[in-house]
């Protein structure tokens, strides 16, 4: 249901209705490096270490319900005063204004552009969209691609009377398409008012932009088109455009710089899942009438301590110093009260007529902050105020505490209610930019509790409200606003009033629009069109493998802070499916790119709590079958990777994956007698026995690290039941050079001080030496010499002289 919120008129237009999630914040204490495991590296090999599944960050997320709203630009331009640091416009005979892709904007974008801008358009500067009425002609004219120099932009040649060479004069520009593109960028990038507008855009200019990749254009404007499109999709993405955008990435087969087009598609949406959280519901005010009216207080609700808390973004700090654009403003008759404002660039804070500070922190223009204030009562001082910047201390003062029994009639979110004009040379109070969700707490929230209000501000208000109850007092949220009215979704319902140059953004974040559509299992088909018959032909193994594992980690970052998206894809096992969909590529397509991007999605989870890291761990990771038909350097890198797994956290490997699971395993794919996997196919040069003797040789060798991943597993937590399972596996060994491996790993336990106690009371419980004796008589005399190193061990370990004896009278009797 999109609403439009005009300022005399308010109609509505029913759409599709879209349950969504807000898009979280990826705080730096959560958020892995792109591209990267997280791991170290072992070998020639990526050692992964997981996060664990309870113990990690507890960052709590739910979803917020809401509808997408449309915004429309007022009539009068609402664009606000000229506030930006603009140079005058060049007269027409001056020399053009440089651009990104030429010397100067071609005359009819640059009409077309300026039709729609208030005040004019320059490159590179900031801009406020007035209208889209001539939006289809720039969109007509970007569509036609880096199109050359149309024959009637040419001058005539003239002739130089003192060289009496004929000289022609060079074109002023060559690419309006380009200059179109150009001017689109510019314009989203200014401002997400801008943004706004065209999200809601009848002209749809997003899938526009879509159209014009499926033309055979130059690789700068392909990925210029791209750049474009991200910029939109970060603020808002419909379910139309991403339908488009899944049709494209499906039916797009061409290349571009030696990658398939399909990969930057891919990489786009990480981009846009992956990218910072800034707000896509917000309050866009147009620094002239704007504000939000809050209702009469008989007194400030925090009689000790209170807190402000908001996300904002200025579009200009270029004012006068008597200019003083309000953010809270909540005044008594006498003129005292709480008054957060700016001063150019940084904030300030006033309690009474003659009482104000300033708090040391520079906002920058056209960025995204989330702040909070907070004041505590004290008697004999001044109290102290501190400023949080995206949730951390940023600026620290004193100041008198206000006067909090006195009635306050004037209360303002956005302006102090004062009308400013040239004749009354009253100062602007007015706020010019956007504001998100406005909280006011009756209670100071200590550093902890505003840490976790920035890390979960992706939860809708109300469950904010919830979270917060006994602390919180105001709670205004962008998306619930019926016509004029703001509601506050506190339980004390103080209602507000929306001003005429106020205008209420409702967006749909990626993570939003792709539960909407079902969740993440609509990318399980995508799979399969990589690695189907036509697709294959076009391309080649290592482009497949990049986009393989570009669509995994495409995955990882739209379940990241994602609470829906991360229940539909258990409620759907969309993980089980991702594991049958992997072992159904070809063994060829799953190099080490594919491990990297397994490792990366796990390694990103692992920072969240629910069972969803352990579910991937086990059905992705996990996954012996598809790993052991890889090719060699990746078979050996997965080795190496769950070796570093079990040395770091031996007990969550141990708590997913028995040692019974693991011996089962290698006895199955890694014994002298199991079937021949992909590690034998890459030796297909020379006699068969030496391709034979290759492969046994590097099957030892992998084997060899999942024996010492079974001797990390038992570090910690070893149970009874683990040597029972190393002790049936020996009397059951199918060759030689296995029964050696698992013998050694109870030599390494008999070894270490740590463990050879437990190991040895193990044993005896289990029939000590006895069990052993029989494999004296073995065939091979590797098991023999390992036999009697074990029995050594027991001997040298028994702590008295009867037990030495019974091991010395059990052996008698087994030889009689």
């Amino acid at each position: 249901q999109h609403t439009t919120h005009n300022t005399h008129n308010t109609t509505t237009q029913h759409k599709t209705t879209q349950n969504s999630t807000t898009r979280p914040h990826r705080s730096p204490t959560m958020e892995p490096q792109r591209r990267s495991t997280g791991s170290s590296l072992k070998g020639r090999s990526t050692n992964l270490t997981f996060g664990s599944r309870a113990n990690d960050h507890n960052n709590h997320h739910s979803s917020r319900g809401g509808v997408g709203g449309k915004v429309e630009a007022p009539s009068d331009g609402g664009g606000g005063r000229d506030h930006g640091r603009r140079a005058p416009p060049s007269p027409r005979n001056a020399s053009p204004p440089s651009s990104r892709f030429g010397a100067q904007i071609d005359d009819t974008v640059l009409a077309i552009t300026e039709s729609m801008i208030k005040g004019g358009y320059t490159p590179g500067r900031r801009v406020r969209l007035q209208n889209t009425l001539r939006l289809p002609e720039l969109l007509s004219i970007m569509s036609q691609g880096p199109t050359p120099l149309s024959p009637h932009h040419y001058a005539p040649p003239t002739i130089d009377a003192a060289t009496t060479h004929t000289q022609q004069q060079l074109p002023p520009h060559t690419n309006p398409g380009k200059d179109a593109l150009t001017v689109l960028h510019d314009i989203v990038l200014a401002s997400p008012h801008n943004a706004a507008i065209f999200y809601t855009s009848s002209a749809d200019p997003f899938v526009c932009l879509l159209n014009t990749l499926a033309t055979n254009f130059t690789f700068s404007w392909f990925t210029h088109v791209l750049r474009v499109i991200t910029l939109m999709a970060v603020h808002g993405i419909t379910i139309r455009q991403l339908k488009h955008l899944i049709y494209i990435l499906c039916t797009d087969r061409g290349s571009s710089e030696g990658k398939p087009r399909a990969f930057h598609y891919l990489s786009m949406l990480r981009e846009v899942a992956a990218s910072p959280f800034t707000p896509t519901d917000f309050f866009d005010m147009d620094g002239k009438s704007s504000g939000i009216r809050v209702p009469k207080l008989d007194s400030w609700p925090g009689y000790n301590s209170y807190t402000l808390a908001c996300w904002l973004r200025l579009e200009s700090a270029d004012n006068p110093s008597s200019d003083q654009p309000r953010i809270f403003s909540f005044l008594s008759e006498t003129g005292s009260g709480i008054e957060l404002y700016f001063v150019r660039d940084k904030l300030h804070l006033k309690t009474a007529l003659n009482q104000s500070a300033e708090l040391p922190y520079t906002f920058a223009v056209g960025k995204w902050y989330f702040i909070a204030v907070s004041q505590q009562y004290r008697v004999v001082y001044a109290s102290d105020i501190l400023l949080y910047v995206n949730g951390a201390l940023a600026a620290k003062t004193a100041l008198k505490y206000p006067n909090v029994k006195e009635p306050l009639p004037t209360n303002y979110i956005g302006t102090n209610g004062s009308v400013s004009s040239a004749a009354t040379h009253l100062a602007r109070s007015h706020f010019f930019g956007q504001i998100g969700p406005v909280f006011i707490f009756k209670e100071a929230l200590d550093a902890k509790e505003i840490k976790d209000l920035f890390a979960s501000v992706s939860l809708s208000v109300a469950n904010m409200c919830v979270k917060f109850q006994s602390k919180i007092f105001l709670a205004f949220d962008p998306q619930m606003v019926t016509q004029d009215q703001v509601v506050d979704v506190s339980r004390h319902r103080m209602h507000g009033t929306r001003r005429a140059g106020t205008q209420c953004v409702v967006a749909s974040t990626i993570h939003q629009t792709f539960w909407s559509l079902g969740g993440l299992q609509i990318l399980c088909p995508i799979f399969y069109k990589f690695i189907s018959p036509e697709f294959v032909l076009l391309h080649k193994p290592e482009e497949i493998s990049s986009l393989i594992s570009e669509l995994l980690l495409l995955c990882g970052d739209l379940l990241h802070n994602s609470p829906v998206n991360r229940q539909e894809f258990m409620d759907m096992n969309t993980g089980p499916v991702l594991a049958y969909i992997l072992k159904t590529v070809p063994s060829h397509y799953i190099d080490e790119r594919v491990l990297h991007a397994v490792c990366s999605v796990i390694h990103l989870l692992s920072k969240e709590t629910g069972p969803l890291p352990d579910q991937l761990f086990s059905s992705l990771f996990l996954n012996f079958d598809m790993w052991s038909n890889a090719p060699t350097g990746t078979h050996q890198s997965f080795c190496l990777s769950l070796l570093g797994t079990a040395m770091d956290k031996p007990e969550y490997v141990k708590s997913m994956f028995s040692v019974k699971d693991l011996l089962d395993v290698v006895r199955r794919l890694y014994s002298e007698s199991s079937p021949a996997s992909h590690t034998t196919s890459s030796y297909n040069s020379g006699s068969s026995i030496l391709r034979r003797s290759s492969a046994d040789e590097r099957k030892t060798e992998l084997r060899g690290h999942l024996f010492k991943t079974l001797q990390a597993m038992l570090m910690k937590g070893m149970k009874k039941e683990d040597i029972q399972s190393i002790v049936s596996y020996v009397n059951d060994a199918p060759d030689a050079a296995i029964l050696v491996d698992a013998l050694n790993v109870l030599v390494a336990l008999l070894h270490d001080r740590l463990t050879t106690r437990i190991v040895h009371t193990y044993l005896s419980e289990l029939g000590s030496c006895g069990l052993f004796f029989p494999l004296l008589a073995h065939k091979s005399e590797n098991v023999r010499m390992t036999v009697l190193r074990i029995l050594a061990l027991l001997y040298e370990k028994a702590e008295q002289a009867r037990d030495r004896r019974l091991i010395i009278d059990t052996y008698y009797a087994h030889n009689s």
